[in-house]
């Protein structure tokens, strides 16, 4: 039976203090952040965007291109694409939008200085906020208008 409420358990004529130590949420943020460190390594998004890239680079011929990238390896993805685009031909970049939880990176930096035309948004992961309500109506708008320049080129 609970005493009160003050943590004490009592068990007939003995009572026995229980203490819980609970982790504070930094902890777990720290956890996280680390994880998700250890596996982008693993994962390297820019060697896999290296290995589909001759595929890609078939399927594209010569259309211009529109780049969404959206998730945790969306910057690396996308610093890939960008890096094989600029290096064959590079002026084919219609538009992209590029939405990651951390945009203050190196990696950022120098794809918007690269490419002025891909716009990174930071959002939040996994919490619905008004700044992810914003980017996913700039994802539709985004989807919407490379679908009327691919319609308009069909013409």
């Amino acid at each position: 039976m609970r005493d009160g409420g003050r943590g004490c358990v009592d068990r007939g004529d003995a009572v026995h203090s229980v203490i819980v130590s609970v982790p504070r949420i930094e902890e777990f943020a720290s956890d996280a952040e680390r994880l998700t460190r250890e596996v982008m390594a693993r994962v390297r998004p820019r060697a896999l965007v290296d290995a589909a890239w001759p595929d890609v680079e078939r399927m594209l011929g010569d259309d211009r291109i529109d780049l969404l990238a959206i998730g945790k390896a969306s910057l690396g993805m996308a610093h890939a694409v960008c890096e094989h685009v600029v290096a064959c031909e590079g002026d084919r970049f219609a538009e992209g939008l590029v939405l990651a939880s951390k945009t203050r990176t190196e990696e950022a930096a120098a794809l918007e200085e690269r490419l002025p035309c891909i716009n990174i948004r930071e959002v939040d992961h996994p919490t619905p906020t008004e700044r992810n309500v914003q980017a996913a109506a700039e994802v539709e708008a985004f989807v919407r208008r490379g679908t009327g320049r691919q319609d308009a080129s069909r013409r």
